[in-house]
């Protein structure tokens, strides 16, 4: 989703989950290596609510998405809903299923 985003011009501020730190830092790498400008692609690794509270809750922040489970994602929608419209995107602990068919992996490339 963050690539989308800065595809579309748009500053990001990622915060991965509490229990999976190393995947924005990696991802935060990518982007440095890629040589994305500074500032444009802003790692958040907070394990409290507070910073995360006072993030989405700030005028300059044109919309949120988030993959959290269902009574954070309702609060925050609640408090976006309340004050302005904003766009978000809220995952709220779908599983996201996906189905692989017999024909998707017979066009992979043989394995050398």
């Amino acid at each position: 989703m963050s690539a989308a985003a800065l595809v579309a011009g748009n500053a990001v501020v990622y915060k991965p989950a509490e229990d999976a730190p190393w995947t924005g830092m990696c991802l935060y790498q990518v982007y440095q290596d890629a040589g994305l400008p500074a500032g444009v692609f802003n790692y958040l690794s907070a394990t409290a609510l507070k910073p995360v509270r006072r993030l989405w809750r700030h005028p300059q922040i044109d919309g949120v998405v988030l993959p959290d489970p269902e009574e954070v994602g309702m609060r925050i929608h609640q408090g976006l809903s309340s004050r302005w419209i904003k766009p978000c995107l809220l995952e709220l602990g779908g599983k996201n299923a996906a189905i692989v068919m017999d024909s998707a992996i017979s066009t992979l490339p043989p394995k050398a």
